[in-house]
């Protein structure tokens, strides 16, 4: 009686499983839990996450630490992911050892626990069946990021190892020194990386999409990038699995717009680019990569759709959405129902910003439309925001261009 008791029970526990396993393996739904789980570890381990590759390494390991549990809770055989191998090896040559994999890990699995208890209050009534379920999924978790921790402590040491053997390491070395405004010789840096350290500097942070082909193209593009803007052979580090970081030196301020027409850029799609402002020697080397830092964080928040982004085209908008909470009040309480997520309402937004940057006459040649279209849109605009355009006229052209960059959909979904 005892045994067909127990096996009634893990039957129960087995029948939950599946059906929340299948429920949490859409895509929505699994979405929401790889979300859910970074931005817990993001909460307690904020120099992780400081810069979008290693925030994106960090979300691609989640995604296939996840996806592998969900495998083994279905009672399948599951590998290691090889996206947590490459977090392991972008933490190795980020300076950081085997303490902070397990600072990780034991932040993640406290994680998991939290979504798991979480899942298991929402969705079972039977006291008896939550204790069950939860002590099996707990117990899965803990098994699997030890046995993770177990395989990646190694690989962390040997990359660290391999890595600081090597001449990258030298030149990552000086370079993460040259960020922190240690050197001040400017010469005798430049000599220890063979790069003119005095001249017009640009940067640059470029990245592929997780599972591209072009990934190991990026030097290659990197240097056709530092050709077009007139530079010699780029100083580059890597930055992740799938992100490069390049300095181009000229002897002269740069035209950037140029780097939009690189063939070698459109021929990979699946390539980004973020690019700071030209300025001279140290300090114009760390303001231009901290530029480059803050326009990929935008390019990859807001999801935008153009290869190139570059931080004077964006620097206002930049700096407000290092608060979103600040910038989604700030953006419906400029364009009230300017801000509707429709297409006619998009329109005017289009037209709106284009009226403020070029004028009437201009925003007619640049859309293209009739100046008298322009009016008459003019006149819709100005009744939705209650007030005329030029009123408040900085603030307004700073809204339209955050909803330019994140879609009217981030400040109308609640």
């Amino acid at each position: 009686m005892k045994g067909e008791s127990a096996s009634a029970a893990d039957d129960a526990v087995a029948g939950w499983l599946a059906r929340w396993v299948e429920r949490t393996s859409e895509p929505t739904v699994f979405d929401d839990a790889v979300n859910y789980l970074d931005d817990e570890i993001a909460a307690e381990l904020p120099e992780l996450v400081a810069d979008p590759e290693l925030r994106r390494d960090l979300e691609a390991s989640t995604r296939g630490h996840l996806g592998a549990l969900l495998a083994v809770l279905r009672s399948e055989r599951a590998e290691l992911p090889p996206e947590a191998y490459g977090l392991a090896r972008t933490l190795a040559r980020r300076g950081f050892g085997v303490e902070m994999l397990l600072r990780l890990y034991r932040v993640g699995l406290r994680a998991i626990h939290r979504y798991f208890t979480h899942a298991v209050e929402q969705s079972a009534d039977d006291p008896k069946l939550k204790s069950d379920v939860l002590v099996r999924m707990w117990s899965v978790a803990s098994e699997w990021l030890d046995s993770a921790v177990d395989l990646l402590g190694p690989a962390i040491l040997e990359e660290r190892r391999r890595w600081l053997g090597g001449a990258s390491a030298r030149r990552a070395e000086v370079v993460a020194a040259i960020l922190r405004s240690e050197p001040k010789d400017l010469a005798n840096t430049s000599r220890v990386l063979g790069y003119p350290l005095f001249r017009v500097q640009t940067a640059m942070t470029l990245w592929v999409e997780a599972e591209s082909e072009h990934a190991g193209r990026l030097p290659e593009i990197a240097e056709a990038l530092a050709a077009i803007l007139g530079a010699g052979e780029p100083l580059t580090v890597p930055s992740g699995e799938h992100g490069l970081w390049v300095w181009c030196a000229t002897d002269r301020e740069p035209d950037l717009e140029l780097l939009s027409t690189s063939t070698a850029l459109r021929a990979a799609d699946a390539v980004h680019v973020a690019v700071g402002m030209s300025a001279v020697g140290l300090a114009g080397f760390r303001r231009s990569h901290r530029q480059a830092m803050a326009a990929q964080q935008l390019a990859v928040a807001s999801r935008r759709g153009q290869q190139v982004t570059r931080y004077c085209e964006v620097e206002l908008v930049t700096m407000l959405s290092a608060d979103v909470e600040a910038m989604k009040d700030f953006v419906c309480r400029e364009l009230r129902s300017l801000i509707d997520d429709n297409p006619s309402t998009e329109r005017l937004r289009e037209t709106a910003l284009a009226v403020l940057v070029w004028g009437i006459a201009g925003a007619a040649k640049v859309i293209p439309v009739h100046k008298n279209t322009v009016r008459y849109r003019l006149n819709q605009i100005e009744a939705l925001l209650e007030h005329p355009i030029d009123q408040r006229r900085a603030q307004v052209e700073l809204a339209l261009r955050c909803v330019a960059e994140f879609g009217a959909h981030t400040f109308t979904t609640p």
